[in-house]
């Protein structure tokens, strides 16, 4: 974890909370599928002063590992990564009715 730790610090990057959020996404699945990784991909190209060539993504359903003793380390560092993260995304279903030009700075 202190290579998260230390990444973190000098990575720009948009955050998405995934796995909670009206239950979208799951904690057993290692992958997503393309399509999804392609939504996450396009919010997050819009987002203001965000380079569309150079995007980094934090997921949670990708980056919580499933064992329980990682998975509960990595949950009690989420504050830090969302607060270093250049934009939050929390996936509800009310974002998901949106498509990706109603998406913007002010909501």
């Amino acid at each position: 974890m202190e290579a998260l730790h230390i990444a973190v610090k000098h990575t720009q990057f948009t955050a998405f909370s995934h796995v909670w959020a009206d239950w979208k996404g799951s904690t057993t699945e290692k992958v997503l599928p393309s399509y999804q990784v392609q939504f996450f991909m396009d919010i997050g190209k819009s987002c203001p002063n965000v380079d569309p060539d150079s995007i980094s993504l934090w997921i949670d359903s990708l980056c919580i590992p499933g064992d329980v003793s990682l998975c509960n380390n990595a949950i009690s560092k989420m504050a830090s990564i969302y607060k270093a993260a250049n934009w939050v995304i929390v996936l509800d279903n009310t974002i998901l009715q949106c498509t990706i030009n109603k998406v913007s700075k002010n909501g």
